[in-house]
């Protein structure tokens, strides 16, 4: 009896004490921040130190150095880029600036270093327009060559040119979203140093425009249908047409296709054809008689 009890205590160990075990799990790899396209550039009294991480970073963790001391600034980003902006006390001085980012490990940028030069201060006003299918930039002098820095706000705005004219005072923005908001600066390179900011006001893209209206209307007769047949013109926006008869609205939906049946009609009946965009906006008729 005993050697059956024990028999039994052995089996029970075994079945649950000695399992089969799993296959052991890869340690955690740990990833370090990368930093990349780290730069630094004089624009008038300012330099810039900016550079793009690889991820978005806690800005509590992150500290800029000057000449190796730690010095307060505030720091600006958009997504994964982050900058300052030290406005230096004298030319000619070599100003070297470098981040240090600390998330369980201390991790620093490459040091980046600066003499400022002596800068031409342009004095100019940067206006904006809205247009149909853009925003229109215009300032009063023309340079050589015109930088254009352009964000959501004026903390928005990364310090990497946007895009760059020559000898031009004007640049028509067509990368735009409806109801978006966009705020432009420009400075001037003059002898390869860039000048002082001239800031526009922020503007709003609407749609205020109306849409051409549609073209080629003409009509056929079939047995007691009027058949009216037109062409859409060539804004990319457009939804649909309404049609007025005798100078009233004649139907109270929006017609998607290119033709429309009236099975009441009668000689010298008068329609008009309206474009619609997508933002309401109405369209100057297209006439059209029944002779």
């Amino acid at each position: 009896m005993k050697i059956f009890k024990y028999f039994i205590f052995i089996s029970i160990f075994f079945i649950f004490g000695c399992g089969v075990k799993g296959s052991p799990k890869p340690p955690l790899k740990k990833v370090s921040l990368k930093f990349l396209e780290e730069n630094i550039k004089q624009q008038g009294n300012l330099i810039i130190f900016y550079f793009r991480t690889d991820r978005q970073l806690n800005l509590d963790k992150l500290h800029i150095y000057l000449n190796d001391k730690k010095i307060n600034l505030p720091f600006y980003n958009v997504r994964n880029y982050y900058w300052i902006e030290y406005k230096f006390p004298q030319f000619d001085k070599n100003y070297c600036f470098y981040v240090s980012y600390y998330n369980r490990e201390i991790i620093q940028s490459n040091i980046r270093c600066i003499k400022p030069q002596k800068y031409v201060k342009i004095k100019d006003k940067l206006s904006v327009l809205l247009k149909n299918d853009g925003i229109l930039l215009k300032w009063k002098n023309k340079y050589s060559k015109v930088n254009i820095y352009k964000g959501k706000s004026y903390i928005e705005i990364i310090p990497k040119p946007y895009t760059y004219v020559k000898n031009s005072n004007f640049y028509f923005d067509k990368n735009v979203k409806l109801n978006n908001i966009y705020c432009y600066y420009i400075t001037a390179t003059i002898d390869n140093i860039e000048t002082n900011r001239i800031y526009s006001e922020c503007i709003k893209y609407e749609d205020k425009f109306p849409p051409n209206p549609p073209k080629d209307l003409t009509y056929l007769i079939e047995k007691s249908k009027l058949i009216i047949i037109w062409h859409p013109p060539e804004d990319p926006d457009i939804v649909g047409f309404i049609i007025y008869k005798n100078g009233k609205p004649y139907t109270d939906f929006i017609i998607k296709s290119y033709y429309f049946i009236d099975r009441n009609f009668k000689k010298g009946d008068a329609y008009q054809i309206f474009s619609i965009d997508k933002t309401g906006n109405k369209s100057k008729p297209a006439y059209l008689i029944i002779e």
